[in-house]
């Protein structure tokens, strides 16, 4: 209340991290806070009928959301069914599996401009229920599924069928995921500029050179514990994505030589963070490659080599 009172050029309000409860008080002071565009705020319980509207006014505007494990289901779906702008979702912690089902459906169908979907854990059925929904989901640019050891390639597959708009994609713990679903996901989602894949074992060179070649504006590239990866890899990034390409982490246990990484370090100028496993890169090429950028760009180009 006090900051509708004297904030009145507030734009942005995150009161996501409360310890106590939001009452329908306090979303009434909100609605009538007429400039703030970007509101991040838990769930809240069902309002009386005296006070929906002003809720339903105020939950409209919501562009990021934090779903908590602890907030009950009803107020869950309310809230989710009147955030017409809401763009990034963030689930906190494990929510049980029927919540999700119901919340996922309620996204799908109410918020239309959704862009991020952030899951720390995916269950079966919350996978299968994310992939059958992300074709009423065509704003998506980015998607972290985390955990989700029921992916399969027909699931990417599907998800980059019907989200082409995306640019940022992070899968992890993933066992039964092949190349055949990653190259898809390259044909599809060439507009990708950020990938973190993780605890993929399957996946091999072609994953990374399909990327490589249809997603020319990488700059992030993650990977971690995926170990056919090998120098082919590394030289397709130099040929496609050295322009833009800033942050790379190899994973520790593969097959990359400090022959390809010294070359990459050395022709890719928009690199500023490297990380790479220590049988790929001893100190004393890391202390020479350091000085060659700093000879090479009179010290403008910032570059930071860590070794694991």
């Amino acid at each position: 209340i006090a900051i509708g009172e004297h904030c009145p050029e507030l734009r942005k309000l995150n009161i996501s991290k409360l310890t106590i409860p939001l009452t329908h008080l306090s979303l009434l002071a909100l609605s009538e806070h007429k400039l703030i565009e970007e509101l991040d705020i838990p769930m809240i319980p069902i309002p009386t009928s005296d006070i929906a509207v002003c809720c339903e006014r105020t939950l409209s505007r919501i562009s990021r959301l934090n779903w908590s494990t602890t907030e009950p289901i009803e107020g869950t779906i309310y809230s989710l069914e009147h955030m017409k702008s809401l763009r990034n979702l963030s689930i906190t912690g494990q929510v049980p599996v029927e919540s999700a089902l119901s919340g996922l459906s309620a996204v799908a169908r109410h918020c239309p401009q959704l862009q991020s979907v952030d899951f720390p854990v995916l269950t079966d059925a919350v996978l299968q229920q994310l992939i059958a929904l992300s074709s009423s989901m065509p704003a998506l640019r980015s998607v972290h599924l985390s955990a989700a050891a029921a992916l399969t390639d027909a699931m990417l597959i599907a998800l980059s069928e019907h989200c082409p708009q995306l640019t940022s994609i992070t899968i992890s713990d993933s066992p039964l995921l092949t190349d055949t679903g990653v190259i898809a996901l390259s044909v599809h989602c060439c507009r990708l500029i950020s990938i973190t894949f993780k605890n993929c074992p399957l996946l091999t060179d072609e994953s990374f050179i399909a990327l490589s070649e249809r997603c020319q504006r990488l700059e992030s590239i993650q990977l971690h514990h995926i170990p056919q990866v090998t120098d082919k890899t590394i030289l397709t990034f130099l040929q496609n994505n050295h322009q833009y390409l800033y942050w790379l982490t190899l994973p520790q246990n593969c097959q990359v030589t400090e022959a390809a990484v010294v070359e990459l370090v050395q022709r890719c100028r928009a690199l500023s963070s490297i990380n790479v496993p220590t049988t790929g890169l001893s100190e004393m090429t890391r202390q020479q490659l350091l000085a060659y950028r700093q000879n090479q760009y009179n010290g403008c180009e910032k570059l930071f080599i860590f070794r694991d």
